[in-house]
Formats: C-alpha cells, sequence, structure tokens
C-alpha cells in the first residue's frame, strides 16, 4: 500500500472489518479502499507529540508527503529525510526546494488544525 496512514485509521478500519458503526465525531478513514487495490487515502500525513515529561525532546510536529518527511522540534529545529534514499532517517537530506515545500504543507496543516 502506497498511502500514508495515521493511527486512528486503524479503528476505522476495523469498525469497518467488523461491520460496526463508528461514533459520531470519530476520525480517520477506513483503509480498506487502499487495501484492497482502490485510491490512496490520502497524498499526506501529519503528527504531533507533546512532552509529557522531563528528558524529551520537545514538542514534536511531522509531516509526510511521497517521498519526504519533515520534522520540527520545538520551533526551533528542522529536518527533512528522503525516505526513499534514508528510510531509516540517519541523516537529514539537503533539497531546499522539498524543505520549502515540506515547510509550506506543514503550515498549511498547523493553519487548518484546531488550536
Amino acid at each position: 500500500m502506497k498511502s500514508p496512514v495515521v493511527s486512528v485509521d486503524l479503528y476505522a478500519t476495523l469498525c469497518e472489518l467488523a461491520g460496526a458503526k463508528r461514533p459520531d465525531g470519530q476520525e480517520g478513514v477506513s483503509m480498506m479502499p487502499a487495501l484492497t487495490g482502490g485510491e490512496a487515502l490520502r497524498k499526506a500525513a501529519f503528527a504531533e507529540l507533546k512532552p509529557r515529561r522531563a528528558g524529551n525532546i520537545g514538542w514534536w510536529q511531522m509531516a509526510r508527503m511521497g517521498r519526504w518527511k519533515y520534522v520540527k522540534i520545538d520551533d526551533t529545529e528542522e529536518r527533512l529525510y528522503d525516505l526513499e534514499a534514508d528510510p531509516n532517517e540517519l541523516k537529514p537530506a539537503e533539497d531546499a526546494k522539498a524543505l520549502e515545500e515540506m515547510r509550506a504543507l506543514h503550515r498549511k496543516w498547523l493553519e487548518a488544525t484546531p488550536k
């Protein structure tokens, strides 16, 4: 399957497999169409992690689209990974055009996300 998914998609998929109705307002999209050869679920996926205890790396946000993964930490550090060339994310990529595109995608997601 060549479609980014997020963890909330798993619940939606299990509900569809079980024939169960999802609760109103439940986020996520069933992965069944993509798993059975249909259309991709989405073009991009986003995630964030807020620190809960001392020692965490900080507020972490991620945008993933195609081969690129953009990571932003505490508004002070950002990284771009080329997941085709470096699937283990060992070395940040140096591609100014891709970095700017992923920054813009990330900003658009932040603007659309309720605070």
